[in-house]
């Protein structure tokens, strides 16, 4: 399928249009929710094994996987915040263009990536320092493996997501189920050792995910490269540095890095505060983000679709069919949240075959957690199709930059360290900041939705250099 082929827009009367527009949105939202369905996999297999050494082990892994994905977070940003761009040029039928951003991203990625992973293993320790000692001294081991792979982990992402914007969301799914499965036989048999190989523990589990991201990495790049993929990218395409090109990303990530770094940045305050209030809660709360993120991931292919469908309805200049995929997104969201919750509260009764190493007080009060989790999934998967999907692909990422931060910081974190620290609500109190800080966001994005003020690409009219 070439690039501009993968742009067509569903046409037709208004109830097949309609029609054509639930199952694009299907056909590129299902491979990538299944992707982000599996990335939680790969995670809660790190949990599920270690929880057999230690239940210390549990809290450091746990810990480290949430450090290194709140930095993926900001800094995948220009892939995240570039595809909008991407999907849009291929809806004006300008691929080219959308190769050569393609390009930039990737370049950009390749030298944040490699920073990134310098400032990760330098900090490693200082990192782990916020846990108690024997949780510490895993999790800093953990880290200094990990952070080598980021660079590989990064470039997928960013790969990724300029296939997606392009329309290909089943070559990235592909990719990350090969890493799952080599990654699952990896930690298990190098955490505790199997045949020839010896028993590593946790740094097993680090040097399994570490080969899993760079095997990821090298096979999506040079899938990208191919003369079939939908972008075909060229060395050119990297090699050429253009200023506009850089400017207009910037224009789109920036905003993008900062909300999310802004809001990986409350989430780790949060883990600080679990962490404050002990093992138990710590461990808790890394057990509801394993569980809860695998049915909000579950989401994400909506969020990536309405990304790439908005895109390019702006690009060809039909707000209206922007309007609908967005509002197809966010119904469909809305069943899959229900089905999600269904099985985040059903999780909270098999904790003790998941997790039997961890004491029984921790599973209890991770069950509780979860139960609060599911009940508020549906909010947090509109906000998600609102922010990371209908308005970055609408181009006003500075206004979700600008919910994020005062949610989070206006709401979010005060709220939880006024219930859970100072007023003693533990656990629980933590839980609720986070809860109401969602319910903030949702009620700040529904506004704009409603008003209309997230088209910026179509009302720009920028010029294409």
């Amino acid at each position: 399928m070439s690039a501009v082929a993968a742009t067509a827009l569903p046409r037709g009367t208004a109830a097949g249009a309609r029609a054509g527009v639930r199952r694009e949105l299907a056909r590129l939202a299902l491979p990538a929710s299944l992707e982000m369905v599996l990335q939680s996999v790969l995670f809660l297999v790190d949990m599920v094994v270690l929880a057999r050494l230690a239940e210390a082990a549990v809290g450091a892994v746990g810990f480290v996987n949430a450090t290194v994905g709140f930095l993926m977070l900001a800094l995948s940003a220009v892939g995240t915040g570039g595809a909008a761009l991407v999907a849009h040029a291929l809806g004006a039928g300008d691929a080219e263009r959308a190769r050569r951003l393609s390009g930039h991203i990737l370049a950009t990625g390749a030298v944040l990536g490699v920073l990134a992973a310098l400032a990760l293993g330098a900090g490693a320790e200082a990192l782990a320092a916020a846990l108690e000692p024997e949780a510490a001294a895993m999790a800093a081991a953990y880290l200094g493996v990990v952070a080598w792979g980021v660079p590989a982990l990064l470039l997928q992402t960013l790969a990724g997501a300029c296939l997606r914007a392009a329309g290909d969301t089943r070559t990235p799914f592909l990719v990350a189920t090969a890493a799952l499965a080599g990654k699952t036989a990896l930690t298990w048999a190098l955490a505790f050792g199997a045949g020839p190989l010896p028993a590593l523990g946790v740094e097993g589990a680090a040097l399994a995910t570490l080969a899993a991201q760079a095997g990821a990495g090298a096979a999506l790049l040079a899938l990208l490269f191919r003369p079939a993929s939908p972008l075909a990218l060229a060395p050119r395409h990297l090699a050429r540095i253009e200023a506009p090109l850089l400017r207009e990303l910037a224009v789109l990530a920036l905003p993008v890095a900062v909300g999310q770094g802004l809001w990986a940045l409350g989430s780790f305050g949060y883990s600080l505060m679990y962490a404050r209030l002990g093992t138990s809660a710590l461990v808790a709360s890394q057990i509801v983000a394993a569980v809860e993120g695998m049915a909000v991931r579950a989401a994400f292919g909506l969020a990536v679709a309405a990304v790439a469908l908005v895109g390019r309805a702006l690009g060809a200049g039909d707000v209206a069919a922007a309007r609908e995929a967005g509002a197809a997104s966010l119904a469909l969201g809305f069943r899959l949240a229900l089905v999600g919750a269904a099985g985040v509260a059903a999780a909270a009764g098999c904790l003790a075959w998941l997790y039997p190493s961890v004491p029984a007080a921790t599973r209890a009060l991770a069950a509780l957690g979860l139960l609060a989790a599911a009940a508020s999934l549906p909010v947090r998967v509109a906000n998600m199709v609102f922010g990371n999907g209908i308005m970055r692909g609408g181009g006003d990422a500075a206004h979700v930059m600008r919910v994020d931060c005062l949610t989070v910081f206006g709401v979010g974190v005060p709220v939880a360290a006024g219930l859970g620290l100072l007023a003693g609500g533990g656990f629980l109190g933590v839980m609720a900041g986070r809860i109401v800080e969602e319910l903030a966001r949702f009620w700040l994005l529904t506004r704009r939705w409603r008003g209309g003020g997230w088209v910026r690409l179509a009302a720009r009219g920028e010029e294409r250099p």
